[in-house]
Order: C-alpha cells, then structure tokens, then sequence
C-alpha cells in the first residue's frame, strides 16, 4: 500500500444464528482462535478480521449471536453481507427451526446477502438426526450455501470461512 489516504477501507458484516448449543460460539472460536471451545456462551460475541486486497483493506466483522439474541429480539442483520445458520446434526428441533432464522433475516429485508446453511458436529455422526442429503436439499430449497463441518475437529471450518470471504469479496456492494 503506497499511502494511507490511497487505501479505501470496506466493512462487510457477517452474523451467525441458529438454536442454543449448535456450536455458534464454538465455530467462531475455532476458525478465530485455532481451539475447541468447551464451555457455553450466552450472548453476543465480536471479531473483526481485517484483510489487505491491493490497496484495498476489507474489514470484516463477525457476530456470533447467542440464542438469547433471537429470544430477547436483537436486531444486528441491517447490513448484513454474510448470514450463517448453524444448527446440529444430532438435534433435528434446531434443523427445523432455521426456517424461522431465515424467515426473520429475509423479513428485516436482506435479500442480497450471502447465506450459508452449517450443519455443525460432523463428528459425532453416529448420532446423527439430519442426514447430509436433508441439509443440502433445505439449502436448496432456501437458495443458499450448505456446508457440514466439525467445531471440535476443525473439519471444514476453515473451508467454510475462506468461501464466504472469497464469495463476499466478489459478491458484496460497497
């Protein structure tokens, strides 16, 4: 970057939602900080990662909303680029209940965001309640991205992130 007054800074926002103990918390954790988190958080977290493209710098920030946010009405998706619904594979209620996330984000009116579908704790798959094929025809059906991951394992997490970054840095309007 030649001057400070060259670099244009764009912010992009990215919300995560989904049903008490799907690993919201856990998924952030784990792409921002390299570890499993153990213990259940109960309200809204932050992190802004910032990257260099040219003589741009893109600054996201990502929110990892707790389940009370829904509860209690938090309302953080104006400006949204990036929604990920997150629910559990071993918990069919918080599959089913994406369609209420996504019905309240496409309601406060973001309709050109890039939205991921997560099914989160890929690794306990003998327990498993919702089937790959459930989750990928429900991101069909929505017209979103679908991704099955592991928190605890790091599987696919860090794959997960870097699209959405790539897709949002091509897709986003500024």
């Amino acid at each position: 970057m030649s001057a400070k007054n060259d670099s244009k800074q764009k912010i992009i926002k990215c919300a995560s939602v989904g049903d008490q103990f799907v690993g919201k918390s856990a998924l952030f954790v784990r792409q921002f900080h390299g570890k499993f988190l153990r213990q259940k958080t109960a309200g809204v977290d932050f992190q802004i990662f910032v990257l260099k493209k040219g003589n741009e710098e893109i600054k996201f920030q990502f929110w990892d909303l707790g389940y009370r946010s829904r509860q209690e009405g938090l309302k953080v998706y104006p400006q949204t680029s990036i929604l990920i619904m997150i629910y559990d594979i071993t918990n069919r209620i918080s599959f089913t209940n994406i369609q209420k996330y996504y019905g309240d984000y496409v309601r406060q009116g973001n309709k050109k965001s890039i939205i991921a579908l997560v099914g989160n704790k890929k690794d306990l798959n003998e327990y498993r309640e919702v089937s790959f094929l459930e989750g990928q025809e429900l991101g069909k059906q929505l017209g979103v991205y679908f991704f099955e991951v592991s928190a605890f394992t790091g599987e696919n997490v860090k794959d997960l992130y870097e699209f959405l970054i790539d897709k949002s840095i091509d897709t986003v309007q500024f």
